[in-house]
């Protein structure tokens, strides 16, 4: 018989701090997203690909912050030993799926800034603006897909016990810290870029101000991905 397990009520546990944090990034991109669709509907302005993306980016988050609240719930944060060993791999495997969408959602939110700028920008811009589109939804949908690839089995992962073979750590690490610090540099780039366009649009510098300091905003994200590749 395999011993007993007991819950220990005052185990350390991160779980409601990383709930709260992303919960809190959810809300503002939601706010975002509200504001951005609310100013379309008052100019009578029809939603472009562009907006489809973030959409679509913004439910994948949703889901992931929903994802990471259930597995909050059943113990994420604390050490294994103080995890109920029966939902160790229901709790892997929403983690895997919570880092997959999460990527794929980063992928996208980049994707809907790209496409806004390449609507505004200039031919030269436009080549590096494609450019980092591109490399960005490579890398992120590798990032998605190489959790659940760097163990066999899978459930390895997070049960050292089980016998089978997991990538170095000297391999996933770095790949993990690029694909982090790039998705903040695409970020950086595009938030200069937002800058470099909207300052020569034919408008007042109230609203030029306002423009780009919202288009500004992935500034947030990219710090968030860099502090996370190197925490």
């Amino acid at each position: 018989m395999g011993e007993s397990w007991f819950e220990d009520p005052n185990a350390p546990n991160n779980g409601p701090q990383a709930n709260t944090v992303v919960w809190v990034f959810a809300a503002l991109a939601t706010l975002f997203l509200v504001l951005r669709v609310t100013c379309k509907y008052r100019k009578h302005s029809q939603l472009w690909c562009d907006d489809w993306f973030l959409v679509a980016s913004w439910i994948l988050l949703i889901i992931s912050c929903i994802l990471v609240s259930i597995n909050t719930v059943a113990g994420m944060g604390k050490h294994d030993d103080d995890i109920n060993p029966t939902i160790l791999d229901t709790l892997g495997v929403r983690t895997l799926f919570v880092g997959s969408l999460y990527a794929i959602s980063s992928a996208w939110s980049k994707t809907s800034f790209g496409i806004s700028l390449l609507r505004v920008s200039t031919p030269r811009l436009r080549i590096v603006i494609w450019f980092l589109m591109i490399t960005t939804n490579i890398f992120m949908y590798n990032s998605a897909v190489l959790g659940w690839v760097m163990c066999r089995p899978v459930t390895k992962l997070w049960r050292s016990s089980v016998d089978g073979v997991c990538w170095s750590t000297g391999l996933t690490l770095p790949i993990y810290m690029f694909f982090n610090i790039y998705s903040g540099f695409v970020d950086f780039v595009f938030a200069i870029l937002a800058w470099i366009i909207v300052i020569k649009l034919q408008m007042n510098l109230k609203e030029k101000m306002g423009l780009a300091i919202a288009m500004s905003m992935g500034v947030v994200a990219g710090v968030t991905a860099i502090v996370k590749a190197l925490d």
